[in-house]
């Protein structure tokens, strides 16, 4: 673990009970703390591994210096995910800060004592903030299972293209046989064939048992996304029955719904809140002698 300054520490200027904010720098292995008071001056800043004894050191170093009010992490979704939940449970008021941008980056250089204090400074003034989401309850599970979701989707249009392309290409009697089959009964009628295990050099017999194989890929894609789609649903009526019962709105679309707004939805206190996190809130267009209709 090593320690890092941006400017040498305040000494005796702060009195005990002085409100600060800090930032955080978040990266795969370690973390970069920076503490400022609330005029933007710099108390202190160090380097902690990311892990939960680090997130320890991180809150007991916090209190350290004294009544931190907020807490800017970068990253809550990813790197700065643990960190946001172990301050959260800590009783520190954690928000999002935005990573900056690179044109940003080239005007004030790149380091993550830099990034931390930006970060501060960030929640100072109370820009490219937001609350971030808890993380921590029933939608946090959605998240995973529609991350598993997306992956088995993509794995089962994988092979069903791998099915047809084959097909196209195969010996003429193999194509005869499937020519007419197509969707879900291609792949049935593909599981179902006994083409045999022999090592064989010819092609029809080749191409017979990938074409098996695929179809059983297929449709083990397929059960997976059925079980998770039956989990997604028991905690969706868990969290909100409601919007089941919506035209048109299954467990994956209500499942989304609920993972966009987060396990604390609150955060999201308007509309203009949800809009501006869906991205499509209305931007203003004015400038000169044009004005925004």
């Amino acid at each position: 673990m090593t320690s890092m300054t941006l400017d040498p520490p305040l000494t005796n200027l702060l009195p005990p009970d002085a409100e600060l904010v800090a930032g955080v720098d978040t990266h795969k292995n370690t973390h970069h703390v920076a503490i400022l008071d609330l005029v933007g001056r710099p108390v202190a800043d160090r380097e902690f591994r990311a892990d939960g004894r680090g997130y320890a050191q991180i809150v007991a170093f916090l209190h350290t210096h004294g009544d931190v009010v907020r807490v800017g992490v970068e990253g809550t979704g990813s790197y700065g995910a643990g960190l946001a939940r172990a301050l959260t449970a800590a009783g520190l008021t954690v928000v999002e800060v935005a990573r900056q941008d690179r044109q940003a980056r080239r005007r004030r250089g790149k380091s993550d004592p830099l990034d931390a204090h930006q970060a501060a400074v960030a929640v100072l003034a109370g820009t490219d903030t937001a609350i971030p989401k808890s993380g921590d309850g029933a939608v946090e599970s959605m998240r995973i299972l529609l991350a598993e979701r997306r992956s088995a989707a993509k794995a089962r249009a994988q092979v069903m293209n791998q099915i047809h392309a084959l097909l196209i290409t195969a010996p003429e009697l193999v194509r005869q046989v499937f020519r007419a089959l197509s969707g879900q009964r291609l792949v049935n009628t593909l599981a179902k064939t006994r083409p045999g295990t022999i090592m064989s050099p010819d092609p029809e017999v080749v191409a017979r048992q990938t074409l098996r194989r695929f179809a059983v890929r297929h449709l083990t894609m397929q059960a997976e996304i059925d079980l998770i789609e039956q989990q997604l649903e028991v905690l969706v009526r868990q969290v909100n029955p409601t919007l089941l019962s919506l035209s048109g709105v299954g467990p994956v679309t209500a499942a989304t719904l609920l993972v966009a707004a987060g396990d604390n939805p609150e955060r999201l206190g308007t509309r203009a809140s949800f809009a501006a996190l869906a991205g499509v809130a209305p931007i203003p267009a004015s400038s000169g002698l044009t004005r925004a209709t």
